[in-house]
């Protein structure tokens, strides 16, 4: 039975209703994709949004987010792998979401509220675009040739070489509205409910 943590408790009834929403949403926001230009294979999606909204509110819950998201990711993917794809979309909603939500928590009390957000945002930014660009460079090649995309090794390392700067863009362009969007939404929550 659900139980709340002030009381011993697990999770409260509140808690589960905030994840259920904020997970629902993020994995329905995600069916709906569109290409990015440079690198059709990538998607922009609102999906990181619910994440790290809900992140800022309760780091735990946002982990456990990111869990049920991943789930969801499985299986909506079109990744013949079934895996690999979804993996690197929640590692890459993560490392924008979490230094989003530290960030704000650690810089909220001694900066100004838009130095805050500023700062958290630069932070986010810096976390995403070098965890994907590291990712990418460490799994792509072998990825290309487990999904069967391409034989060798060599031709798929070429060609994630090739492609490394449009997926940093792709990823800072993620964050810019992600985390925009995730921080007005977190203030205006705070402002008119008790978070």
């Amino acid at each position: 039975m659900p139980q709340d943590r002030r009381q011993g408790k697990v999770f409260g009834y509140s808690e589960i209703a905030l994840l259920a929403i904020f997970s629902g949403l993020s994995i329905m926001l995600h069916i709906f994709q569109w290409p990015y230009p440079l690198a059709t294979f990538l998607k922009f999606d609102l999906a990181g949004v619910p994440i790290a909204v809900l992140t800022l509110l309760n780091m735990r819950l946002g982990l456990i987010s990111l869990l049920i998201f991943w789930i969801g990711s499985v299986a909506l993917t079109t990744d013949p792998t079934k895996v690999i794809g979804p993996t690197m979309k929640v590692v890459a909603e993560a490392s924008t979401a979490l230094p989003l939500a530290l960030a704000i928590k650690a810089l909220g009390k001694a900066l100004k509220n838009q130095y805050a957000s500023l700062a958290a945002f630069t932070v986010s930014l810096i976390s995403r675009v070098s965890i994907t660009t590291l990712l990418n460079y460490l799994v792509t090649p072998y990825w290309l040739v487990w999904a069967g995309w391409l034989e060798s090794f060599e031709a798929a390392y070429k060609l994630t070489l090739a492609y490394l700067p449009a997926i940093a863009l792709f990823n800072a362009i993620v964050v810019c509205y992600v985390a925009s969007l995730s921080l007005s939404i977190f203030a205006t929550l705070k402002k008119y409910f008790m978070f």
